[in-house]
């Protein structure tokens, strides 16, 4: 396993990247994310909007998180949409992808940017 990033979220939450995770799930082929789209993953997790936990009942340890992308000129990749696994630390994140809208299997907010 190779670490492309490890880095700490607000709530102090020790999260990281496994390479194998971005090249066959997040990047190429799934073509969630580009390359030049690493560093707004990471931003992500350090600096999101929000931080929401999953509504998923299979994979109850994970959260969810916001970040609103600054250069986006579409409405339909307004969002960087991050999720972590936190059932062992520190947290993986499983998958990234752009959204229009802070939504999708999302329950309880538990982290907002002020």
């Amino acid at each position: 396993m190779t670490k492309l990033f490890e880095t700490t979220d607000p709530r102090g939450l020790k999260v990281y990247l496994d390479e194998d995770q971005w090249d066959y799930h997040i990047a190429l082929p799934a073509g969630h994310l580009s390359q030049r789209s690493l560093h707004e993953l990471k931003d992500a997790v350090e600096e999101p909007n929000q931080i929401w936990t999953t509504a998923d009942t299979i994979n109850p340890n994970r959260d969810v998180y916001f970040r609103e992308r600054i250069n986006s000129t579409s409405v339909k990749t307004k969002y960087i949409k991050v999720v972590v696994d936190r059932s062992e630390v520190p947290a993986e994140i499983i998958t990234a992808f752009l959204t229009p809208q802070i939504q999708g299997n999302i329950k309880e907010k538990i982290y907002e940017k002020t």
